[in-house]
């Protein structure tokens, strides 16, 4: 299963944009527009960010994983959350498709 990213990082740059916009300052209609616009993406990209985190956490530990240079103790602590973390991402990527 893969997400598309691109994708996922556009909601990301709106999310970005309108808040910045917001900062900027608007008026009344486009703010009215914008705040809904920002509050229903707000979800989606907490979502992508977490998701994100976790792709970066497992990169992180298979890197650990394939280092020959790694003592055993640290191998297997990397090992046992590489295992933790499967689910919590599948539950994510699942709850993304959903979002």
């Amino acid at each position: 299963m893969s997400l598309p990213k691109d994708k996922l990082e556009k909601l990301v740059e709106r999310w970005e944009t309108i808040q910045a916009e917001l900062n900027q300052g608007v008026g009344q209609t486009v703010y009215a527009k914008l705040t809904k616009e920002f509050a229903d993406l707000g979800p989606i990209v907490t979502a992508i960010r977490a998701h994100t985190a976790m792709e970066t956490e497992r990169s992180d530990l298979e890197v650990m994983l394939a280092d020959p240079a790694a003592d055993a103790e640290m191998a297997s602590m990397a090992r046992d959350e590489l295992e933790a973390l499967k689910p919590r991402l599948e539950a994510s990527e699942q709850a993304l498709k959903v979002l």
